[in-house]
């Protein structure tokens, strides 16, 4: 007892002073190839025993000693993912997930050979360990998206009548790379449709239904887990759904169609894809054309209209100060460097947005700067030799008065450094 005693007090001061972890298991013998498919596979196994197979860069491998899934076993197992040279693969692991039995989702990222290791906790070996099952998911596009995918060819695109039922459930929101609608909308069967578009623009998609709790969503890139993509947007509800973005020549979209567990699947009369709608630069009212250096006072916004809104802008910082008449100054720039933008107004909630190209949404411009909130604003933006820039005035719901000083573009900005100090006249100074 005094000696079982001894040690107990031991282990408690090991661990008081160091953090003990267990991590990842190695070594092991080979017990044999195990070959991957979509569907729960069943394979018995000893402790300190591993299995090849061949994985695929994006697809998701699974392996589960838990009853749920199929597998079984009365230890407490780990399961370890090697390379075919025996070295770990960081993150691959999992020790205790339902119960003392392990779990284990793996993404591969580099194609090849790997190994599944089964362990006895702690790394040890141990005959008739139990049953483990294993299975991969395709999260490669198109094979991943599965059933019900349609290549557009060319754009305009009109589907016809159709039905999800039958295309099975193969998007769900466990599967997405990135949110893009509410989770439960992807409960149903889908549909999926993939184009290309050979010019930049505006499309949008049209879907006409009379179902209820059905989603319409567009990506940029395959959607899928492990792959790079952005939500280009969402329509989710009861009835017709119409979804409208910016697309890029020569890049590949993904809409999908799906619905929550109820209706499960739908009936639809059209999935209608528009061709690119190559935009201007029309900033209606309140458009002026000005040289570096500028200034000007007395100036208002008021009589310009609300051309520049929320909705039809490119995001540049807060676009709600856009709920106003505007007043737009555009210029090409005749050197690069920086310049700085001083603007004299009264204290209305007004801003001051720049753009490196046309303000408008599918255009390709960028945000370059932007101040918001009440009073005077002094900012700096930089710009470059012979491209045209925007500087538009806006405000949150009104009209206001202003004066504006923007000065020509510098190399360097004077307090930057000690060799271009600001000269101070008179103390003290503001």
């Amino acid at each position: 007892m005094k000696r079982q005693l001894f040690k107990l007090l031991i282990l408690v001061g090991l661990l008081a002073s160091h953090q003990v972890s267990w991590g990842q298991c190695s070594g092991g013998s080979l017990s044999g190839s195990i070959t991957m498919t979509t569907a729960w596979q069943t394979q018995a196994t000893n402790g300190n025993r591993y299995w090849t197979f061949a994985a695929t860069a994006g697809n998701v491998y699974y392996f589960s000693f838990c009853a749920a899934d199929g597998g079984s076993t009365s230890f407490d197992t780990q399961i370890s993912i090697l390379t075919n040279a025996g070295v770990n693969v960081a993150g691959a692991y999992n020790d205790d997930f339902c119960g003392t039995a392990s779990y284990l989702v793996w993404t591969c990222t580099t194609s090849g050979t790997y190994r599944a290791l089964m362990s006895r906790y702690n790394c040890n070996t141990q005959a008739g360990l139990g049953t483990f099952v294993y299975k991969f998911e395709n999260n490669n596009c198109p094979a991943g998206l599965g059933t019900g995918v349609t290549n557009i060819v060319t754009l305009p695109y009109a589907s016809g009548a159709n039905t999800t039922c039958g295309s099975v459930n193969d998007i769900l929101s466990t599967r997405l790379a990135a949110s893009c609608g509410t989770s439960t909308y992807f409960a149903g069967q889908d549909r999926v449709w993939i184009f290309t578009p050979l010019i930049s623009g505006s499309v949008t998609v049209d879907l006409l239904t009379v179902s209820s709790n059905v989603i319409l969503t567009a990506y940029a890139g395959c959607p899928l887990t492990g792959n790079a993509t952005t939500c280009k947007g969402f329509s989710e509800g009861s009835g017709n759904r119409t979804l409208s973005f910016c697309v890029t020549a020569g890049t590949t979209y993904y809409v999908i169609v799906d619905a929550q567990s109820t209706p499960g699947c739908f009936a639809y009369t059209g999935l209608n894809i528009s061709a690119p709608a190559v935009l201007g630069c029309s900033l209606g009212t309140g458009v002026n054309t000005i040289t570096l250096p500028y200034t000007s006072a007395g100036r208002t916004t008021c009589g310009k209209v609300n051309d520049i809104t929320q909705t039809n802008a490119v995001t540049c910082g807060d676009n709600s100060f856009m709920g106003g008449e505007d007043e737009v100054l555009t210029f090409t720039a005749t050197a690069s460097g920086i310049i700085t933008i001083k603007v004299n107004t009264a204290g209305v909630n007004s801003a001051v947005y720049v753009y490196d190209g046309c303000p408008l949404a599918c255009s390709g411009t960028t945000c370059v700067a932007t101040k918001t909130g009440t009073g005077d604003k002094t900012m700096c933006a930089s710009v470059v030799l012979g491209r045209t820039y925007y500087i538009v005035m806006d405000s949150k719901s009104t009209c206001f008065n202003y004066g504006i000083t923007i000065t020509v573009p510098v190399a360097t900005l004077s307090g930057t450094n000690c060799s271009l100090p600001v000269n101070i006249s008179t103390l003290p100074t503001l």
